[in-house]
């Protein structure tokens, strides 16, 4: 719900507190908190995760005009980057990128279902997803560029890790389309 309201709220909050940085994190929190910062006259730093081709033309435009008064936009990696400055027109010298942490050190062996699924190491072709089962990461695109990729590589298949409100519709679809030898959720893991 829009509330003209709220960033006044906030920055009364910010000012009281003493606060000398504000962060706001994805589309909702960077528009409240860049506004709320603005208004209170202190710097704001705004977070971005994704490259988010869903928000619509006045998200867009609000990230514009706040990537534009803002101090910094975070992003995550350099395609973030390169969509926030490219597509919605943050100046690139408002564009920071802060990699997500990544640990190199080697995990242990795939569980035995999943080595199942993928036979011998030089058995298959294997396409891996690993992610969040939700809207914004477009599950019906991802199915689909993995549906076309199995049927044109032999014997290849897709595991998908992971879960989200999705993961019911994406299984229906892998049903249809008897798909379920190739495509294969498997939930959430550590």
């Amino acid at each position: 719900r829009y509330d003209a309201g709220l960033p006044f709220r906030l920055a009364k909050l910010i000012r009281r507190g003493g606060y000398h940085l504000v962060q706001g994190h994805l589309f909702t929190g960077n528009l409240w908190g860049r506004s709320a910062a603005l208004i209170a006259g202190v710097p704001c730093l705004a977070t971005e995760q994704s490259v988010d081709f869903w928000k619509g033309r006045v998200r867009r435009v609000a990230d514009r005009v706040l990537g534009r008064v803002g101090d910094r936009v975070v992003c995550a990696s350099e395609a973030v980057a390169a969509f926030y400055r490219d597509e919605v027109r943050v100046p690139a010298e408002r564009i920071a990128v802060i990699p997500n942490a990544y640990d190199p050190a080697p995990r242990s062996p795939a569980p035995e279902e999943w080595r199942k699924l993928i036979g011998p190491a030089d058995a298959a072709p294997v396409i891996g997803f690993v992610g969040r089962l939700v809207d914004a990461k477009d599950p019906a695109t991802l199915l689909d560029a993995l549906n076309r990729a199995t049927l044109a590589v032999p014997h290849s298949l897709a595991l998908l890790v992971g879960d989200g409100p999705e993961r019911p519709g994406m299984a229906r679809w892998i049903a249809e389309r008897a798909a379920g030898e190739r495509i294969h959720l498997l939930g959430a893991s550590d």
